[in-house]
Parts: C-alpha cells; structure tokens; sequence
C-alpha cells in the first residue's frame, strides 16, 4: 500500500504506532518483560516498521501515540491491564497549568519516549491524537491539552494533534466550541488534523429525514472546523457498512454501501466552497 501510494504522489499518514493494550496481540499483552526489555522492544517496534521499505520517509505524517487517554472521559490515562508500555513509569508534569485546567499530576514515559524514538528513523511530521478531546470545558480534552503542552515544554518533537470525530446523529453540539479547541492547539505551534469523521445514526432508524439532518450535520462542522486553521481532514472510511466492527448500520459516512453519493457529501463539498472558494472564480468584475 505505501508503494501503491507512493507511486502515485499520494500523501499517506500511518495509524496508530503505539496505543493501549486493545491495540496488541494477547501474547505482548501477557507478556512479562524487565522494563529495559520492555523499552527496547518499543524501540525496536518503531524502527522496524519505518525502516521497512524505508517506510519512514515515505509516509509524510505519523500517528505515533494514539488513544493515551482511558474511553471514560475523566481524563486519566490506560495504565495497569489496560496499558503494557505505562509499566515504563511516569514522570512529572511540566505543562505549567494550574488549578482546574491540570487534571494530571504525572504523565506516563512511554509517551515521550515514543515520539524520540520515532523522531530517530524519520524527520517527517509526528501525531498525537485521541477521541473525545475537541470541547473545552470537557475533562478529557483539558488532559490531552495539558499532555500537548507538557511534551512540548521537554522538547518532544510533536507537531501535530488530530481529533478523532466521531459524532451521533441524534445528538445536538456546539461547533464553535471545537473551533475553540482547534485554535488552542495551533497557539502552541502545532498542526491540527480532523481525523476519523463520522456522524452516525446510533438508534438504526435511518430515513430521509435523517439523511437531511446528516447533510445538516457535516455542512455545520465542516463551516466551523476550516476557518480555525485545521491543516488535514479525514473520515473514517468512503462507504456505510464496510466495517462490521465499526458503526456497522449507522449510515456514518458520505457514501452508501453500494457507492451512491448521500446528501451529506453535498453539505461537506458545499462547506468547502464558502470557505475556500467564497467567489465563484468563474465570475468576472467590471
């Protein structure tokens, strides 16, 4: 596939190098290593994917930690069962924040030992990214807000945060406040890339009326997401219902199964015209 991409001039980001223990085979998860082994094998990990085929020049962006943050919102990171490489112990913040805005005391090693060591085998762009992170008064993107400045006040060669957004149809959010929370990001000098978008039906009752609010939907998010200065924009997938693990049912993206364009692609492309191309350049002034 990176050949295949290559090949073709196409910019590739790579998912996901290092993450919690649902990321890995049962054999590492139930492994017993020294934590000397255990920090070789990080690094041997990272080195063997880009070497290979000189991958790590190839790909332009790297996902190298993803998902640091547990799936409850509170804030606090995968340690124990739910994450192998926190055996490598934690080290104190050095964000700077204070009172309500520091949710964490110390922040595990693996983090920034992840990134050094990427930044070893390749001098392209380095991703940190996690879900449930994009509206400020939340618990979770405080964390990962605090995790982004602590990394780069050591020095930690991170340039980029992206945003899993993964949305329900059902349920009403105030866009500006994830403008808000991408602006912050980029205060500090870093990229911020949209990843993962999908707005799905989580109660399984599609029909026109919810194919409209879709369309709605992305048209609204895609307005407030550009003129805040995101840099990339995924989603997370072409086609409805080509993931059995991942929102089968849910109608989440621009396409149906059997490739028919939706609304919801015209509200996206019709976003993208007002805040890239505001004036049709077709026209011509007197």
């Amino acid at each position: 596939m990176v050949e295949w991409l290559e090949d073709r001039g196409i910019e590739q980001m790579a998912h996901l190098l290092v993450g919690p223990n649902i990321y890995y085979p049962e054999w590492f998860v139930a492994g017993t290593y020294s934590n000397e082994q255990l920090d070789e094998t990080l690094e041997d990990f990272i080195r063997a994917i880009m070497q290979s085929n000189d991958n790590g020049q190839k790909v332009e962006v790297w996902n190298v930690v993803n998902e640091s943050l547990d799936f409850d919102g509170s804030g606090k990171y995968h340690v124990g069962d739910d994450c192998k490489w926190a055996q490598l112990g934690f080290e104190d913040d050095a964000s700077g924040l204070t009172g309500d805005e520091k949710i964490n005391e110390q922040h595990p090693v693996y983090l920034r030992k992840a990134f050094e060591y990427a930044r070893k085998y390749t001098n392209n762009k380095l991703e940190l990214r996690d879900t449930t992170i994009e509206f400020p008064s939340d618990p979770k993107h405080k964390a990962f807000y605090q995790l982004v400045k602590h990394l780069l006040n050591q020095g930690v060669p991170l340039d980029a945060v992206g945003i899993q957004s993964h949305y329900d149809l059902n349920r009403t959010y105030d866009w500006a406040e994830v403008a808000q929370a991408i602006e912050k990001f980029t205060a500090l000098g870093v990229e911020v890339y949209i990843t993962e978008l999908d707005i799905g039906d989580t109660e399984l009752a599609w029909d026109v009326d919810k194919a409209q609010r879709q369309k709605e939907m992305y048209y609204e998010f895609t307005k407030a997401v550009i003129p805040a200065g995101i840099e990339k924009f995924h989603f997370w997938g072409v086609r409805d219902d080509n993931d059995l693990g991942w929102r089968f049912g849910e109608h989440p993206l621009l396409y149906y199964e059997d490739y028919t364009v939706k609304p919801a692609y015209s509200g996206v492309l019709q976003a993208i015209k007002e805040c890239w191309f505001p004036t049709d350049p077709r026209e011509t002034t007197t």
